[in-house]
């Protein structure tokens, strides 16, 4: 070699001192989530609710960043601050409605109202349309003649 690189190591410590760096959160697994209209978001099969003093404008439809750190615990973060949360319980399923026998004569209507009545086969509008043109059927009333 050229004789410029020594094998040494330098005295001299490069490293830049951690004092000042949130090593905690730098060190985290984050993964990004989109907040519900509800204020809650999923993760790990859980439902993470966003408390109300800690909701702010853009949130909802947002997206936060969980940051899961070494210990264990869970923060999210939305933009530059953290968010209170606590853990729900997980939604209810959707239950299928049972059939419902036919409505009698006479009965109320439990659903929304009927559309509007279907127009009869002879209706105009289900006839076809028909241009006529008229060329000058009308008389020459003119004086110029």
């Amino acid at each position: 070699m050229n004789g410029s690189r020594s094998d040494r190591p330098s005295a001299v410590d490069a490293h830049r001192p951690a004092k000042g760096y949130p090593l905690a959160a730098i060190l985290s697994v984050h993964q990004p989530r989109t907040v519900a209209n509800d204020y809650t978001v999923q993760y790990e099969g859980r439902r993470l609710q966003i408390e109300r003093r800690s909701v702010t404008a853009g949130l909802r439809g947002g997206r936060v960043l969980i940051e899961k750190r070494l210990d264990g615990s869970l923060r999210l973060r939305f933009r530059d601050r953290y968010l209170r949360w606590h853990q729900t319980p997980p939604a209810a399923p959707k239950v299928a409605s049972a059939p419902t026998r036919p409505r009698r004569r006479g009965e109320a209507a439990s659903g929304p109202p009927p559309g509007p009545p279907a127009a009869s086969p002879d209706h105009p509008w289900r006839k076809p349309f028909k241009r006529t043109l008229s060329l000058c059927t009308k008389p020459d009333i003119s004086t110029l003649r």
